[in-house]
């Protein structure tokens, strides 16, 4: 089962876990060993209680090939505080620059 951290980012409207730093307390983060990488594909499963993250790229020869780079297992309470956090996050953006469009057909305008 995954460990169940205090989380990092989270929106207003979320209440804070009972294992949650004091309000005001500092979290020391070290980020000196991340590696960032770059996804283009991403896919969720789980189970009764984790939530299984895959992130990776479509091959550029074969679209139809996609190859995991970075897999991430988190507790269905965490997925909840990460969707309210990207729910959040995505806001904010679409408020500032526009709404998101998916439909990449309705993204290309014809001169």
């Amino acid at each position: 089962m995954a460990r169940n951290d205090p989380e990092i980012i989270r929106p207003a409207a979320q209440p804070a876990p009972p294992d949650a730093p004091a309000p005001g307390q500092e979290l020391e983060i070290d980020d000196k060993s991340v590696i960032s990488q770059y996804a283009n594909f991403f896919s969720a499963t789980g189970t009764l209680e984790e939530v299984i993250l895959d992130f990776g790229n479509r091959n550029k020869e074969n679209m139809n090939k996609i190859k995991i780079d970075s897999r991430v297992v988190v507790s269905i309470w965490n997925a909840k505080r990460i969707l309210a956090a990207l729910a959040q996050t995505i806001n904010m953006f679409e408020e500032r620059f526009g709404k998101i469009e998916l439909d990449p057909r309705k993204r290309i305008k014809n001169p």
